[in-house]
């Protein structure tokens, strides 16, 4: 197969876990080696999932509040140049370790997804392009969602508010950070986005729909558009959605657009067959 990574896109609801879990099957089927990363994967090799961004004096001031052994915690943190990284969600996760919920609050306020647009976007294209290094000498394909698309649009017009232009150009040199590995991309595009969201909400629970309602609408992008509540979220998703094309139709890797793919999933899967066959010479 001529990719080693295949990147599934599209708003909450749109299908992208079932989508990316299909293709891991596909792929099975065809006898070709692939790792599916979902969103939260706390081992992702693109993405930062629960990880804070130190300097050296707020590393050395959250070492000098710890009352575990410091080894431990090591475990968990890069040492770079000028900053350290600290993975507090396998922190969180490590029975071994009882680490003060003061201590994750610290480090949760200090992830990366908070810090200001050009450190984040500096980070997260280092991470990439490790991930795209060490992919090209990989024999087999990542599956990807949400984190090329999804997540950074969020995060930068929701928490950032940052300018359409800013964000295309972060996309566009994620794109070719990528392009050795001859990347695939499948997006989902939703026909009504309020019908989406009024079906995901039945769906999910009341805790996740209150912490999104939250974030795209209490934050910058939401203050300044005087977004509210459930109403709100649709006119953030429909903005994102938007631009979400717009990038996209800007996109010169190889692509494909599923539009209203919950309105037959047996036929979408068979266009998405027809892509990775052609696309990536997938033999039949």
């Amino acid at each position: 197969m001529n990719t080693k990574l295949i990147l599934v896109e599209g708003i909450p609801g749109s299908g992208k876990t079932s989508t990316a879990e299909y293709i891991s099957s596909y792929l099975n089927r065809k006898n070709i080696a692939n790792e599916l990363f979902k969103e939260g994967n706390l081992d992702h090799p693109a993405d930062y999932e629960s990880t804070a961004c130190l300097s050296k004096d707020e590393f050395r001031e959250i070492q000098s509040q710890l009352r575990i052994d410091k080894r431990l915690f090591s475990n968990y943190t890069t040492n770079k140049e000028d900053y350290y990284l600290i993975e507090y969600g396998k922190l969180y996760h490590d029975n071994k370790i009882n680490i003060s919920d003061q201590i994750l609050n610290q480090l949760a306020e200090s992830d990366v997804y908070n810090l200001p647009p050009a450190e984040h976007s500096r980070l997260v294209k280092d991470k990439w392009s490790s991930f795209a290094k060490a992919a090209a000498t990989q024999e087999q394909v990542n599956i990807f969602e949400c984190c090329f698309l999804q997540n950074p649009l969020t995060t930068m017009m929701a928490y950032h508010n940052t300018s359409k232009d800013y964000i295309i150009k972060h996309v566009k040199d994620l794109e070719q950070i990528i392009s050795e590995l001859n990347p695939l991309l499948i997006l989902l595009e939703a026909k009504n986005i309020e019908e989406q969201f009024d079906r995901v909400k039945k769906e999910r629970s009341e805790e996740w729909l209150n912490f999104v309602i939250d974030y795209v609408t209490n934050q910058s992008y939401g203050q300044e558009n005087n977004l509210d509540g459930y109403s709100g979220l649709i006119e953030f998703y429909q903005n994102l959605a938007e631009l979400e094309l717009n990038i996209f139709s800007k996109l010169k890797m190889r692509k494909i657009l599923i539009k209203d793919p919950h309105s037959n999933w047996e036929q979408n899967y068979q266009k998405i067959n027809s892509f990775l066959k052609k696309a990536a010479k997938v033999n039949k």
